[in-house]
């Protein structure tokens, strides 16, 4: 049997982390996890109002993951809600030892000047084609997770703060099947269409 996350599809951005504060020793993160309006790499559009039927589930059930690895979530997720730029996230990191490795990692980055990327993991449960504009405009977006990624897809998605954070960076092997399975995934997707 598949696992739900084979056919879920995932959108990486750039993210800006904000340091919060660390008084309960973990670590917090906040910023926009999706960005609005704007042709990504895979030439979609997130539509404003997407997320909003089903951000409730996302908050009580959603978590941060680190490179979409279900097995073992980082974070969870204490707010979310769509403001003009996307949808903003906030959370804590989990206490366990690869969360606050990722916590620490994405603070280091950041203390050198460099970029961290966040993506989605979702699925699609309403689009639509514009042929004029050959974009594929997604309207409503059932969301299960934000992950940081090494690589990003839309490059206007920023993450606002971090506390401190671990990670794996993605191997370009790793990275690049990743694509493939989304390729996949979109062309199941059209095809399912027709």
């Amino acid at each position: 049997m598949a696992a739900l996350s084979d056919f879920m599809q995932r959108r990486e951005f750039q993210a800006q982390f904000k340091t919060l504060d660390d008084t309960d020793g973990v670590g917090s993160f906040e910023g926009i996890a999706a960005v609005f309006s704007n042709v990504d790499r895979q030439n979609d559009v997130i539509q404003p109002g997407a997320f909003s039927k089903t951000i409730e589930g996302f908050v009580k059930s959603g978590f941060l993951a680190n490179a979409h690895d279900w097995s073992e979530p980082v974070g969870t997720i204490s707010e979310a809600y769509e403001v003009s730029e996307g949808l903003f996230v906030r959370g804590q990191f989990h206490s366990t030892p690869k969360a606050q490795l990722l916590r620490k990692v994405i603070r280091e980055r950041l203390e050198r000047g460099k970029d961290v990327a966040m993506s989605i993991g979702y699925q699609i449960t309403d689009d639509e084609f514009d042929e004029q504009k050959s974009v594929r405009m997604l309207k409503e977006i059932e969301l299960f997770e934000v992950s940081v990624v090494s690589v990003p897809a839309n490059p206007l998605a920023r993450l606002a703060s971090v506390k401190q954070i671990e990670a794996e960076r993605e191997t370009e092997e790793a990275i690049e099947a990743r694509r493939i399975h989304m390729r996949r995934l979109f062309l199941t997707h059209l095809a399912g269409r027709e």
